[in-house]
């Protein structure tokens, strides 16, 4: 037999109530918050660093280029794959 719901959990059920769950289940402390502001901060700056210094970049061009044996000749670089 099945109960009728109440009014707060009729209320949790509406556009407003989900969206009220949603604000309270994402709050966060302040000491959470600047731990989260430190490590995405940590990566923004990684990332703007990778990025002013070309590594991500000049690791793309790179990829598959051809390389100069001892003869000087070029050969293309083996690729290896891996099966696990």
């Amino acid at each position: 037999m099945s109960v009728p719901l109440s009014s707060e959990d009729k209320y949790k059920l509406t556009w407003e109530g989900a969206n009220l769950r949603l604000y309270e289940a994402s709050a966060m402390t302040e000491a959470e918050a600047e731990d989260r502001n430190k490590k995405t901060g940590d990566f923004a700056r990684t990332h703007m660093e990778t990025m002013r210094t070309g590594a991500f970049f000049h690791g793309l061009w790179h990829r598959g280029n051809k390389n100069k044996n001892k003869d000087g000749n070029t050969e293309e670089k083996k690729k290896t794959v891996c099966k696990l």
